[in-house]
């Protein structure tokens, strides 16, 4: 359990039977960005996401979780790699994976309220425990609420071959 300020936050992992609904909150965590695609990118990000039952087996689904008596509001989910080799953005595997996360997202109602936070901290936790030396993440230039709050916890901007002009993605590190 987590106490960030006003709000009583449980981070957990995601259930296989909730993989459904997981997605469906990070579709609508990213909706907002639609505008910025091609519809034709936008279908294969979307598809992306979609597949992160797929993803599975490389992954851990993590979950912030407002506990209520029905068993709790999910306001948030990223997917946690312990090994990341970022192959699915189409820039590359890494040479030696280290721990990553993506697709972060926060309920429109969820934000404002820390859970992206509470979030990060779990992926930082996660890898400081297999004993990761870094965590390196992947945003893009316009999700600009994301970039501040990676900036804000010590991620430094590293210019590798994750950096896409073209798709405006950026690659973050933060060292543990």
């Amino acid at each position: 359990m987590v106490d960030h300020g006003p709000i009583e936050l449980h981070v957990r992992d995601g259930r296989p039977d909730e993989v459904d609904d997981l997605v469906e909150i990070m579709l609508a965590g990213y909706a907002e960005h639609e505008p910025r695609f091609p519809p034709e990118h936008w279908a294969a990000y979307t598809s992306d996401i979609a597949a992160a039952a797929d993803r599975l087996h490389e992954s851990q689904l993590i979950v912030a979780v407002r506990p209520d008596r029905d068993g709790g509001q999910r306001l948030g989910v990223v997917t946690y790699f312990p090994a990341y080799r970022h192959s699915s953005l189409g820039v590359g595997v890494a040479e030696t994976p280290v721990p990553g996360f993506r697709l972060l997202a926060v309920t429109p109602h969820g934000r404002g309220l820390g859970v992206g936070r509470v979030l990060v901290d779990e992926c930082i936790r996660r890898a400081r425990a297999q004993g990761a030396h870094e965590l390196m993440l992947h945003t893009a230039t316009f999700m600009a609420a994301a970039v501040r709050l990676y900036e804000r916890l010590g991620f430094v901007r590293t210019l590798a071959q994750g950096d896409d002009p073209e798709r405006q993605l950026l690659e973050y590190r933060l060292t543990l």
